[in-house]
């Protein structure tokens, strides 16, 4: 799709973010790897890449396959991403054995929680 290329090329980052939240409804085989490559952006850009992995359990794959081969560090994702990962049933085994039992509720305390 043409956001896309937005999402990756555009020189403006909240054009980026925009286009990283209007691709979670586009199942494109190339949008999660598209958004791995983004994690080295700068922050507003790779919360919205975290984000958008973190909606569809296929690529939250990619981004745990990334945290076990530790080239992602689990403390550097927001709670919100891991809660959400561990959403996805077929998520969840893995997300318990990289961040531990995610449970709901207030984000910074569960934040906190995880850099134990």
């Amino acid at each position: 799709p043409a956001l896309l290329d937005a999402a990756t090329k555009s020189k403006d980052s909240g054009i980026r973010q925009e286009a990283l939240g209007s691709l979670a409804r586009y199942s494109d085989a190339r949008i999660g790897p598209a958004a791995m490559a983004l994690l080295s952006e700068p922050e507003a850009v790779r919360n919205a890449a975290l984000g958008l992995l973190a909606s569809r359990p296929a690529w939250g794959k990619l981004l745990l396959n990334a945290v076990e081969a530790k080239k992602v560090l689990p403390q550097s994702l927001p709670f919100e991403v891991v809660h959400r990962l561990s959403q996805h049933k077929e998520l969840a085994d893995r997300v318990t054995k990289s961040f531990g039992k995610v449970r709901g509720g207030d984000p910074e305390k569960r934040k906190r929680e995880m850099l134990r």
